[in-house]
């Protein structure tokens, strides 16, 4: 063992700091790498997180709570009189740009009620969407209420539908990716290749 690590609240800072000191002083050599990451105490609903008495929350559902949320600000953000909202003269807001070609439909494209970023390439149909910079949607390809995250790429004749599909991702071999509504949301990792 070259090193320790330990994601525990700030309540236990002294405890990390003894058990240091012990295991050097018993000769364990990775006694000094021992590292105690501390944070605040998490406040839930219910009181305290407390892991002995299993009032925690798990990362898997928070992920998926995360990855619906998105989902749903999205699709909301689809509505024009709602994503107005957003270029208020109070709220100023700065972006940082990028020099990238204007998005490519092929003859064969269809694409409607989606928001569109420079860099993608539209051969088969999105519908209500939102494709960041850089994204492929080959030939066949049929892409409905979904979220592609900038350079992922759908292959030819793959169907998406209530998904979000994150950065660099690419759908090739499984030819069906389908949530069942904005409550239950496919999400395809980053970097995936499927």
């Amino acid at each position: 063992i070259d090193k320790m690590i330990y994601v525990v609240g700030n309540e236990q800072n002294y405890h990390f700091q003894v058990l240091s000191i012990l295991l050097d002083r018993l000769g364990f050599k990775w006694g000094k790498e021992l590292v105690h990451f501390s944070y605040g105490m998490v406040e839930l609903p219910n009181g305290k997180m407390k892991s002995r008495e299993g009032t925690v929350v798990d990362a898997d559902d928070l992920m998926e709570l995360m990855v619906e949320d998105a989902y749903k600000t999205s699709m909301e953000l689809l509505d024009y009189s709602t994503a107005k909202e957003l270029f208020r003269p109070e709220w100023p807001i700065y972006t940082k740009t990028n020099d990238s070609v204007p998005a490519f439909y092929g003859p064969e494209a269809h694409a409607e009620h989606s928001v569109i970023a420079n860099g993608c390439r539209i051969e088969g149909t999105v519908i209500n969407c939102a494709l960041g910079r850089g994204v492929i949607v080959e030939k066949g390809a049929v892409v409905k209420d979904a979220i592609l995250l900038p350079f992922s790429h759908i292959g030819k004749d793959c169907h998406v539908e209530y998904a979000v599909v994150d950065k660099w991702a690419k759908v090739n071999r499984i030819k069906e990716i389908r949530g069942t509504s904005s409550y239950d949301v496919a999400y395809i990792r980053r970097r995936d290749n499927i």
